[in-house]
């Protein structure tokens, strides 16, 4: 309850952050884009993607946090705090995932506290309480965390692969690295 009141507060400071000293930021633009197409999502008209190709040369990284971001105005409207908050909760939710993992590598260890400190830690709410590519990373990263680490010793690949693959369209240098972690299981 309390790290989701802590981003409810990140949602308005940043918020006023954003618009107090910095005269607009990243979430400006995916809030500016993201109402125009959401548009056309609301309409299921999907040339938009057509724009979004044309506007950015490619459909991942900033591409795709535009996309997201105009899923999310498309079902709440226009509020760029509610915005705000639907990424913070996306980025919280990552957390948790992050957590429950922990409780399963390490089921005698003291999971109150590792959730307080990756929980309450400042730059896990601070930065990740607006729109934006931090949200979204540290979401998909709880999900491969979570699916790696599976029921027993079971890898929960829906997850996993999920995770990985939103991953990938949010930050390819990420795709470099699942590649050479994915080869390095395989062989050992």
């Amino acid at each position: 309850m309390i790290a989701f009141l802590i981003r409810v507060g990140g949602v308005l400071l940043r918020h006023w952050v954003i618009y107090g000293f910095y005269e607009g930021g990243d979430a400006t633009g995916y809030y500016r884009y993201g109402l125009y197409y959401a548009e056309f999502m609301r309409k299921f008209d999907f040339s938009f993607l057509q724009h979004i190709q044309e506007q950015y040369g490619r459909w991942w990284g900033t591409g795709a946090v535009t996309m997201i971001s105009s899923f999310v105005l498309s079902l709440i409207g226009p509020t760029q705090r509610g915005e705000f908050l639907i990424f913070s909760m996306l980025s919280l939710s990552g957390l948790l995932l992050f957590c429950k993992a922990f409780q399963r590598n390490f089921p005698n260890s003291d999971l109150r506290k590792y959730a307080r400190w990756i929980l309450l830690w400042p730059s896990l709410w601070f930065w990740t309480c607006s729109v934006g590519k931090d949200s979204v990373i540290l979401f998909t990263t709880g999900l491969v965390v979570y699916g790696y680490t599976g029921k027993g010793k079971k890898v929960h690949w829906i997850s996993m692969l999920l995770g990985k693959t939103f991953n990938r369209l949010i930050c390819s240098f990420l795709s470099v690295m699942y590649l050479k972690s994915d080869l390095f299981s395989m062989l050992y």
